[in-house]
């Protein structure tokens, strides 16, 4: 992750965890430049984590996020 923040043509990272253990990699990032997504798993996902990406940038991937991903594909139940 921090070797993203110092490649010049890296402009969004994508992390999937809900470990606040990664809130130093992504202030970096941030501090960077960086845009930061946070993909959470289930609604558990980490309050802290989700208030250093912003809600805008922050996706809880449960059963729902799944479900509309299937719906709205191409591909239907491949997804």
């Amino acid at each position: 992750g921090c070797e993203c923040a110092n490649v010049h043509e890296t402009r969004i990272v994508c992390i999937i965890t809900n470990d606040t253990d990664f809130e130093p990699l992504i202030k970096h990032l941030q501090s960077k430049g960086k845009i930061v997504f946070l993909l959470a798993l289930g609604r558990s996902g980490s309050k802290i984590l989700k208030n250093v990406v912003g809600e805008n940038y922050h996706i809880t991937l449960d059963h729902e996020f799944f479900k509309t991903a299937s719906m709205t594909a191409n591909y239907g139940e491949e997804v």
